[in-house]
């Protein structure tokens, strides 16, 4: 058979597939009304959200030309034809299913969810016999609208309507112009990226630092300012209520080690600290919200799960703490060692703190450190004397960069002078590695000692509390799986992290049951600043002081999200949409059934802060 007779076979297929396609891309378009984005992204986001709906369209529906086209091609017409209706048939159902799965989970079909359905359907969800009839019902509209649009494409075909040319125009405007104008949007962090989730598994290009090379990114100021605010956030579910007689007004001072992890402090690590400790809550069973710094900074000031960062981070969203801070006047200063450019905590975080310092000066964690501690001390005398209570946030970095003088490493032995990571394997003694790491932690111990040291010989130890804590932990092959720092896992080996609560008046005591990063927004926002709305009103915590149960504990990072059952099981979903379980030292259980009505509701309770 020529070339010519095998294009004329598949004419009407292609015909077929170019309608089949648009019903997809008109299916995707009603994901719109599944969140409230639209106040967000204004008219350019919607044109975006339709470029990028046909060109996910057009990659979904291509399987249900390709393989009919096999058949046709080798002589078998009619099954090419029956099977390219039941494709198509079942690709418009299960788009249209996804939708609901989108709309009560925020999630799209994946293995975890199939699990669910095929393992515990019957006690998570109730299939009513009306249910079951529409269910049969759209099955047979959506094959008879494939068989439709076979029909269509045959008619066009026999009057020779052009929809090659046009489709072809049309569907690489659609798919250069979603993705040109995403690295544009990605490296400006305009709103419309919000919209990538609405589809599934929707991966349009990016290229943020050749926008930067380019002169073309203005990330961070410009990119926030287009935002128009107004998200499909439900924070806080109702509005604050403040009781003045019960607000303390006390001044907070929160302290932050980024990877420091809870076997790393020790009288011997961490003696100024420890010190501290003996007047102090001390909190030994203390999980972040994520592994890594993103998720772990925002689970301590938001008070809910990092899954819901992008939503700050596009809809202008700040958290309430925050807000309510400058609400009651606190004078609020925020000393990072680290960036805060990126992650973005000046555009998620702090966008409202006044005269917000980005970046500090120093050429090493160590230089930076050390100048974060000086500044706080050098201004605790206006801010004591100011009038007005006061925040202040300190973020040390020398024991995530590992970056100290030579001489600083000589207190715990045998030690590496620098991190030689290429190192790191599953037979790798952690000894060195280790005494680094816990070198680094003793000198940033020394600068706590010292703002410390600041806070008592002020008196300010009388009106002021104190958190000492940690974004997420390090992983030293704990395990005994190869894994080494953060970011890698949801064991305890990478959240648990050390909580010191000081409050002025409180007897020192140490707390067993476990409590997590959610729980400091709740209970500063009613302890100190007297709001009495129930905490589930505006985070996933509780009240430190709080002993019930806490049940299953969420995490999250950039990829996915885990449940940490009580026992330590971990159940994860990776970007895949896979679901894996581990026990608590990450060995795989592959024949494990988790509680699948539990999931489901912990699946609602995590989405429960949407619109």
């Amino acid at each position: 058979m020529s070339l010519k007779n095998k294009f004329q076979l598949l004419k009407v297929p292609f015909r077929w597939y170019i309608f089949s396609s648009l019903v997809v891309a008109c299916l995707f378009l009603n994901y719109w009304n599944y969140a409230s984005v639209g106040a967000t992204v204004g008219w350019g986001g919607f044109a975006y959200y339709v470029a990028s709906c046909v060109s996910l369209a057009l990659g979904f529906a291509l399987p249900t030309f390709l393989l009919p086209a096999v058949f046709r091609l080798v002589g078998l017409k009619k099954v090419a034809n029956v099977l390219q209706v039941l494709l198509s048939g079942f690709l418009f159902l299960l788009v249209v299913l996804n939708g609901f799965v989108y709309a009560q989970y925020r999630l799209h079909i994946n293995n975890m969810v199939l699990q669910m359905v095929l393992k515990a359907g019957g006690d998570i969800f109730v299939f009513d016999v009306m249910l079951y009839m529409r269910a049969a019902v759209g099955l047979l509209c959506a094959f008879a609208l494939a068989f439709g649009l076979f029909r269509l494409a045959e008619w066009t075909n026999r009057r020779n309507i052009g929809v090659l040319r046009p489709f072809l125009f049309f569907a690489l405007f659609s798919v250069l112009g979603a993705n040109v104008y995403h690295i544009y949007a990605k490296a400006n962090k305009l709103p419309s990226c919000r919209l990538n989730a609405l589809l599934p598994y929707y991966y349009p290009v990016s290229a943020n630092k050749l926008m930067a090379k380019l002169g073309l990114s203005v990330a961070g100021d410009a990119g926030l300012d287009n935002v128009q605010h107004g998200s499909a956030l439900n924070y806080p579910k109702n509005r604050l209520v403040v009781d003045t007689a019960l607000a303390t007004c006390q001044n907070v001072v929160l302290i932050a080690i980024d990877t420091w992890k809870h076997k790393a402090f020790t009288p011997e690590c961490t003696p100024n600290i420890a010190k501290f400790a003996q007047s102090s809550w001390v909190f030994s069973n203390h999980l972040s919200g994520s592994e890594g710094t993103r998720g772990g900074v925002f689970s301590l000031f938001t008070g809910l799960v990092p899954s819901y960062y992008d939503d700050f981070l596009y809809s202008g969203q700040q958290p309430l703490l925050v807000e309510q801070l400058l609400d009651e006047g606190y004078n609020t200063q925020i000393l990072a060692s680290a960036s805060l450019a990126y992650p973005e905590f000046k555009d998620i975080l702090f966008a409202k703190i006044p005269n917000l310092r980005v970046n500090t000066p120093g050429k090493t964690a160590y230089d930076r450190d050390k100048r974060i501690t000086d500044d706080f001390l050098l201004s605790l005398d206006s801010l004591s004397s100011s009038g007005k209570p006061f925040f202040s946030f300190l973020f040390y970095d020398m024991a995530h960069a590992l970056e100290i003088p030579w001489e600083c490493t000589e207190r715990f032995t045998p030690s590496w002078k620098f991190a030689d990571y290429m190192k790191l394997g599953p037979d790798f003694d952690p000894t060195p590695y280790w005494n680094l790491y816990r070198n680094s932690l003793f000198q940033i111990d020394v600068l706590v000692g010292t703002v410390l040291d600041g806070l008592k010989k002020r008196h300010l130890l009388d009106n002021t509390v104190v958190i000492i804590t940690s974004d997420h932990a390090q992983e030293f092959n704990d395990n005994k799986k190869n894994y080494w720092g953060h970011g890698s896992n949801f064991s305890n080996a990478q959240i648990h992290v050390p909580f010191i609560l000081y409050q002025p008046g409180k007897q020192p005591r140490e707390v067993a049951y476990r409590t997590s990063h959610y729980d400091v927004v709740p209970t500063l926002m009613h302890d100190v600043l007297g709001v009495t709305n129930k905490t589930s009103d505006y985070s996933f915590g509780r009240l430190l002081s709080d002993s019930t149960d806490r049940g299953w504990h969420l995490a999250a990072d950039y990829y996915g999200f885990a449940f940490i059952l009580p026992d330590g099981t971990i159940v994860q979903k990776n970007m895949s949409g896979d679901m894996l379980v581990y026990d608590a030292h990450m060995n795989e259980l592959d024949n494990y059934q988790p509680n699948f009505e539990e999931m489901n509701r912990q699946l609602l309770y995590m989405n429960s802060f949407y619109k």
